[in-house]
């Protein structure tokens, strides 16, 4: 697995806390035991590298957030409400308007990443870098966006 450059992976500082394996749990984060040389934007601890679906992220074992590829979140989502299509979607949340207020910076590149809406099924407030195509994502918002899947249309 690569991280995402120029993040480098420090393999002597082992793995997180006792309540990491918890919190990462919501958005089905594997760890992999390497803390990185870059922090979080959300809370300045040193992020580690993980996998969410056989795909490489970056997360926070304090606040649970998960920094991933554009690529990987469309395939990863995609993929998780696939699977959702015959359970019943989760409850529709208002969308936190307040949360668009937030700035964070790209943990790759430095920038101030773009707080939007993703607008999909789940109305969660999303943080993303185009300059490196990343995208981060706070505590359960992934869990939360695979659970709101669309209403079905009715076949004619």
């Amino acid at each position: 697995m690569s991280a995402f450059p120029p993040l480098h992976a420090d393999d002597s500082r082992g793995v997180g806390s006792p309540n990491e394996s918890e919190l990462l749990a919501a958005d089905g984060v594997v760890p992999l035991g390497r803390e990185l040389n870059s922090s979080c934007p959300c809370c300045d601890v040193p992020l580690r590298a993980g996998e969410i679906d056989g795909h490489p992220v970056l997360y926070c074992g304090e606040c649970g957030g998960v920094l991933m590829r554009n690529g990987a979140f469309g395939t990863v989502l995609r993929d998780r409400r696939s699977r959702h299509v015959d359970g019943e979607p989760a409850d529709v949340r208002p969308l936190d308007r307040n949360a668009a207020l937030r700035e964070i910076d790209c943990p790759s590149c430095g920038r101030r990443m773009e707080t939007h809406p993703y607008y999909g099924p789940g109305n969660v407030m999303i943080d993303s870098c185009s300059h490196c195509e990343l995208v981060w994502l706070d505590h359960a918002e992934l869990a939360d966006l695979a659970s709101a899947v669309a209403p079905r249309r009715p076949r004619w």
